[in-house]
């Protein structure tokens, strides 16, 4: 199951930055895992994080994330298609 993997990944130690392809095509970076909440149904994650503390979150439903793919931890603009 996707949540299962994202929980893995997360997880994992030493951690690995990672990235969700979302079904709009854009992308979400999780750069640090005290940054991402994992709920059955969502992945809340923060953004814009300066010394641990998020800017702002955003709620990405699991049902519209198709792909994670390793990330290089560093921010980048979403693409839009």
């Amino acid at each position: 199951m996707l949540g299962e993997a994202i929980k893995k990944r997360l997880d994992h130690r030493p951690f690995e930055p990672f990235r969700l392809e979302i079904t709009n095509g854009e992308y979400v970076d999780v750069r640090h895992p005290e940054m991402a909440i994992l709920t059955r149904s969502s992945i809340v994650v923060g953004h814009g994080a300066l010394e641990g503390v998020a800017d702002y979150v955003l709620e990405y439903s699991l049902i519209h994330i198709v792909k994670i793919a390793p990330g290089n931890g560093r921010p980048r603009r979403s693409r839009k298609k």
